[in-house]
This record gives C-alpha cells, structure tokens and sequence, in this order.
C-alpha cells in the first residue's frame, strides 16, 4: 500500500531573484550543453546551476557533482535565495509539450513515498 505524506518544500524567494521565468529550466536530462550555457547565462540563481552542477557529464563521478551541488544548495538557503514552506504540503506539477506536432498536458502530484521492499507486496 502506499503511503504518501506531505512535506515541506523549497521554494525561490521572488524577491531575491525577480522574474521566475528566469530561474525555472526543464529537466536535466532535456538539457543540451548549448541550453545549459543560456541558462546559466540568465540568472545566477537558474536551477541548472544546481541540476548540473558543474556540467553535464553524467558519466563521470557522482561525488563531485552532488558535492558542487550540494555546497551551493547551502549557500542559496543561507542567503534566503531559496526558502522553505511552513507547513508541510503536497504539490501539483502541470507540464505541457509539443510531441509529434500534437500539444500534451499532464498534471502531477509531487509527495513523500515510503518505499516497500518488493517482497513484501503491500
């Protein structure tokens, strides 16, 4: 059975980095070096700064990239770039895209799961 719970999540503080537009990317693994280098030409605080750490080579050693990540994480908190919610919540994530010349939507619930081994079929 699942179990799902909310949680607090972290959020950009508008006041601190403006427009979100130019905080917001898609995901990593969407992202060219080309894509990567214009995002992080937009704002110093764009998420690709912490999603790719400091590049997109995911065949070299998680370490240093999670550990880059990470150290920035801390800083972004510490300065109030980002801030954390109050109150525990579930979050709702409505994506659009283009595929086959045909516009799809689909929305998404974004909460804490608990994992069950496998073996035990709850």
């Amino acid at each position: 059975m699942a179990d799902l719970r909310p949680f607090r999540g972290w959020r950009y503080d508008p006041d601190v980095v403006g427009d979100p537009g130019l905080v917001l990317c898609p995901p990593y693994d969407m992202v060219t070096p080309e894509l990567q280098e214009s995002l992080r030409r937009r704002s110093p605080y764009n998420v690709v700064h912490l999603e790719a750490g400091e590049g997109l080579d995911w065949a070299s050693p998680a370490a240093g990239q999670y550990s880059s990540a990470a150290a920035l994480f801390e800083q972004w908190t510490g300065q109030g770039v980002l801030r954390r919610d109050r109150e525990p919540g579930f979050y709702l994530l409505r994506q659009g895209f283009q595929s086959q010349g045909r516009h799809h939507s689909r929305l998404g619930l974004i909460a804490c799961v608990r994992l069950e081994e496998y073996e035990s079929r709850q």
